[in-house]
C-alpha cells in the first residue's frame, strides 16, 4: 500500500489485502477515511476524497469525491475538502 503525503485520517479503518497478483492500494493527498472504512483489492482513492463511515471501497474513487455505502458509490463530486476537516 502506498500513502501519499498530506492529510490522512485513518481511524479504525481496515485496508484489506487482495489475493490478486497486483496488490497496490494508493490513498491520495488530503483524503479522509472515516471509522470503519474498508478498502478491498487494488484500489486507488485519489486526492481530496472523503470516504464515509463503514464504506466498503471496491473500485477506484476519482478526485474530489464523497463516497458512501457498501459497495461505496460516489455520492457527491467536486467537494471542498476543507468542509470535512
Amino acid at each position: 500500500m502506498s500513502i501519499m503525503k498530506g492529510f490522512l485520517n485513518i481511524e479504525s479503518c481496515n485496508l484489506v489485502l487482495s489475493t490478486h497478483y497486483r496488490i497496490v492500494d494508493i490513498i491520495g493527498d488530503n483524503t479522509i477515511l472515516i471509522a470503519g472504512t474498508k478498502i478491498v483489492s487494488s484500489i486507488i482513492v485519489r486526492k481530496n476524497c472523503v470516504i464515509e463511515v463503514n464504506a466498503v471501497v471496491t473500485k477506484d474513487i476519482p478526485d474530489n469525491c464523497l463516497a458512501i455505502g457498501v459497495s461505496a458509490k460516489i455520492f457527491k463530486e467536486n467537494i471542498n475538502i476543507e468542509e470535512y476537516k
